[in-house]
């Protein structure tokens, strides 16, 4: 009897031993899955504004012309009919002066008063070259108006001038009016002077 009870003393140590193993033995660890990073979503191209038209205006067209035959004419008539020159009279046509506050193209003017002039066979006129080697030599812009009676006499003088035709531009620049002074070169004495309105030509 005794014998019997040993063995199933010995027989249930054995049992719990293995479950006491099964108790304690260690849980497997779930493999670890890394997460996926979020796919972002893709951004449509962005198409910028459309930019409105840029308008250019264009420069207001020319419909006229300055008439200066109209002005010329009557003041060249006026000076030969009340200037008497002898021997002495080399002319020096100064530049165009204009007073209008506005830009005028006074080239075909100044052209015009030296065609007209040097055609009337009463004044011998300084060439173009002579008044702009003259003013070198004085120190003077080619484009210098002169606009005081001092360089304007200091220019003719060393030209050897005997008289001076001064002409300035005043009123509307559009329809100026043409104002003329011939001067003699020894004394600065005006001697004649005149005024005449332009007018406009259209442009065809």
């Amino acid at each position: 009897m005794k014998r019997y009870l040993a063995v199933v003393a010995v027989t249930m140590l054995l049992s719990g031993c293995e479950l006491v193993e099964d108790v304690f033995e260690p849980t497997p660890t779930p493999p670890v899955v890394q997460p996926k990073p979020p796919v972002q979503p893709e951004k449509p191209p962005v198409t910028p504004p459309e930019e409105p038209p840029v308008f250019v205006e264009p420069p207001p067209q020319i419909t006229y012309t300055i008439d200066w035959q109209s002005a010329v004419q009557p003041l060249v008539t006026s000076l030969r009919s009340k200037v008497t020159t002898g021997e002495n009279r080399l002319l020096l046509i100064d530049n165009i002066k204009n007073n209008t506050k506005s830009y005028v193209a006074s080239q075909p003017l100044y052209d015009l008063v030296t065609r007209q002039l040097a055609n009337s066979g009463q004044f011998t006129l300084l060439s173009r070259q002579q008044i702009v080697q003259g003013r070198r030599a004085l120190g003077l812009p080619s484009d210098d108006t002169l606009t005081t009676k001092s360089k304007v006499l200091g220019l003719a003088r060393h030209l050897a001038a005997n008289y001076i035709l001064l002409t300035t531009l005043s009123g509307d620049n559009q329809q100026p009016q043409v104002n003329m002074q011939l001067l003699l070169v020894n004394s600065g004495e005006i001697v004649w002077s005149g005024q005449a309105a332009t007018t406009k030509k259209q442009v065809e």
